[in-house]
């Protein structure tokens, strides 16, 4: 078993999170120790392997931040102190870095030659990571993120030392959010390219209960002091990597390579397919940047199969094999990180809106607006949430619409729950479309 499969196995034995976030946890621990010196090499030259992961999902149901602040941070303080880090200096030297900044406040620590410049950005609240949040969002705040990740950080003129000039960096960065995320997202997250590189993980919508044959199975101390011992033990591991020798990974037979590269042209298949259909698809943009993190991702997981094993390779040995089994580990996470962006952006576009609008024509705008802006058109109860119109007003609009043949309303089944309505502007596939009669009487509005 691979360091990311017990540190998620774990997590879930203890907490109600989703093993996505589980998983992509325990990754982000494994990059974090990889740090700038090992890389993967290809022909257009050699990939670092940092991560950028956003978790959303609801406050008190997901469990989003435990995970991160009861077995994270408690194991990387470990990792801190076997690597010899000098947590005692002024700023402290450790792989975690300040989970609430400034721009100007992380360039200064960051431009400090004894500070770790190989770390992790770690956040359980994804908003409140900037010191001017308050400003607009989308504001230099997010275009630095991008900078950080990509590891160079551009020299910045501040006001208390003038000019920055911070070292290359390499920064995993971890953090968890809610759906309020959505309120204060722009276009200008996915163009300017911040939200193309993260790999995100979406609530699966399941409540996870446990059960236990004593309450001493939850509440007992011996518990926690497993907990810190698990910690110990698993930084020591994170220790193999970062203390190993080896430098590249690279696909060790043909099949390796050839899996990522038939994946990567259906991808890049479907970036042009929604280019030439939509310059605007955000998803093409995504679909751009998901070939990389796969690698990426099948990168940081032949450390993480090889943990054990590190410790005995010999020093002259700075390469290992990527094998059929890390690509095809790095290529369905990849993918499921894809449908995660999908749901997001579905997600997203219907995000409470408030607007006024005054006239008949300008209601039937507004419907018409949100069920084209929905790829995979829209429910009735998201339809209605940003206004409040009564009955009379809602039949006006939806009949002028139906009556011009501009929408269409079809039964849905979602994955929970009872079968509903969804309109769409084109009447999907295999669907059979709601007569306007039948349509008024599901809808309650005579």
């Amino acid at each position: 078993m691979g360091f990311i499969d017990e540190f998620r196995d774990f997590i879930l034995d203890r907490t109600d999170t989703s093993p996505d976030w589980a998983e992509a946890i325990g990754t982000s621990l494994c990059s974090t120790a990889i740090g700038s010196d090992k890389r993967l090499v290809t022909l257009m030259g050699s990939i670092k392997l940092n991560v950028f992961y956003i978790m959303i999902g609801p406050s008190g149901i997901a469990s989003k931040s435990v995970p991160i602040n009861q077995f994270a941070r408690p194991l990387l303080t470990e990792y801190n102190e076997l690597a010899g880090y000098d947590t005692n200096m002024d700023p402290p030297q450790t792989c975690m870095f300040p989970g609430h900044f400034s721009i100007e406040g992380i360039l200064q620590y960051l431009s400090n030659p004894d500070t770790i410049h190989n770390g992790i950005l770690m956040r359980d609240e994804f908003t409140n990571m900037f010191a001017d949040s308050q400003k607009q969002y989308m504001g230099g705040v997010i275009e630095f993120l991008s900078e950080l990740y990509d590891g160079h950080l551009n020299a910045r003129y501040t006001r208390s030392t003038k000019l920055e000039k911070p070292t290359n960096v390499y920064a995993t960065i971890l953090a968890a959010t809610t759906p309020h995320i959505y309120k204060v997202m722009s276009t200008d997250f996915f163009v300017q390219g911040t939200g193309n590189r993260v790999l995100w993980v979406l609530w699966d919508k399941e409540i996870r209960r446990k059960t236990y044959k004593s309450p001493h199975d939850f509440f007992g101390i011996h518990k926690d002091e497993e907990r810190k011992l698990w910690c110990k033990d698993m930084a020591k591991k994170l220790v193999y990597i970062k203390d190993s020798k080896v430098m590249t990974v690279h696909p060790g037979d043909e099949e390796a390579g050839r899996l990522w590269m038939e994946q990567e042209n259906k991808w890049k298949d479907e970036l042009t397919e929604r280019f030439n259909d939509n310059i605007y698809d955000l998803q093409q943009l995504y679909l751009g940047k998901i070939g990389q993190s796969a690698l990426k991702l099948a990168g940081i997981h032949v450390f993480s199969r090889m943990i054990d094993t590190l410790p005995k390779i010999p020093p002259t040995m700075t390469s290992l094999p990527l094998t059929v089994e890390d690509m095809e580990w790095g290529l369905s996470r990849a993918n499921k990180h894809l449908e995660y962006f999908h749901e997001l952006l579905e997600q997203w576009r219907t995000r409470p809106i408030h607007t006024e609008v005054r006239s008949l024509d300008e209601q039937v705008q507004y419907v018409k607006d949100r069920i084209s802006d929905s790829t995979n058109g829209i429910t009735w109860s998201a339809l209605r949430q940003n206004v409040k119109w009564e009955k009379r007003t809602w039949f006006e609009v939806l009949s002028q619409l139906y009556d011009t043949k501009e929408i269409v309303a079809v039964v849905y089944v979602p994955k929970v729950g009872r079968p509903g309505i969804k309109f769409f502007v084109d009447k999907p596939k295999n669907s059979v479309a709601i007569s306007w009669d039948n349509l008024i009487l599901g809808l309650k509005l005579k």
